[in-house]
């Protein structure tokens, strides 16, 4: 690789890992998004591109989810988010939501924006994954839309207010909704009729069937 860059890009010495960070850590992370946007534009532009990404009829799916990329005792910073450990120890963490698309049987994935999750101006209360993701439609919904996606996430996103900020941006949701989480929807549905969908998935040598139920909401748009 050195040699390579030396012959090619006339480059004579090779910055160290601790060099490119200290040069690239300044700059924010917001002026990568145009590439996240740039490739799905890209795949767009291929004819069938976004075919193998496509299901229930048309829609892409696009994955919400946190992840965590750095945490400590000691070292922080005022991006950082914090909770306690043990004996009231404060831990400091950052983390982000990913959004990314996704397609069940295919073994790629197209990430798009990230929404770093972290203390926010004027904000009293400590910024979470729900909160992000309100953020995350409300800076790249719209832009999305014409994909015509349903979001998917787990039983923490599964509330009112994010369920309408998805139709606020012309999307679709299919949400994690637990009963223990739920139990006003849990009574609301017992007795019903559910549509259910169940997939035997074979782990060894035992087989788990994976069971799916869902209802249509009249006052909701739905796939």
């Amino acid at each position: 690789m050195h040699v390579r860059c030396q012959t090619l890009f006339d480059i004579p010495k090779i910055p160290t890992d601790n060099q490119i960070r200290d040069m690239l850590d300044p700059a924010e992370p917001k002026l990568l998004h145009p590439v996240f946007a740039e490739s799905i534009a890209i795949l767009e532009g291929v004819k069938g591109g976004l075919d193998k990404f496509q299901r229930l009829g048309g829609h892409v799916l696009v994955a919400l989810d946190g992840t965590e990329y750095f945490n400590s005792k000691k070292i922080h910073c005022h991006d950082c988010s914090t909770r306690l450990r043990g004996k009231g120890e404060k831990e400091y963490f950052h983390a982000m939501l990913g959004a990314t698309l996704v397609a069940p049987g295919h073994d790629k994935v197209i990430p798009l924006q990230p929404e770093f999750i972290a203390p926010q101006d004027g904000g009293e209360k400590q910024d979470c994954e729900n909160a992000a993701a309100k953020r995350w439609l409300a800076a790249h919904g719209e832009q999305y839309a014409r994909l015509n996606p349903i979001y998917l996430g787990d039983d923490l996103f599964s509330r009112q207010p994010l369920c309408e900020a998805v139709l606020a941006v012309n999307g679709h949701f299919i949400f994690v909704c637990k009963p223990s989480s739920h139990p006003l929807i849990q009574e609301y549905i017992t007795g019903v009729n559910l549509q259910t969908y169940e997939h035997t998935v074979k782990r060894g040598k035992q087989n788990y069937v994976h069971r799916y139920r869902w209802i249509r909401c009249a006052t909701a748009r739905t796939p």
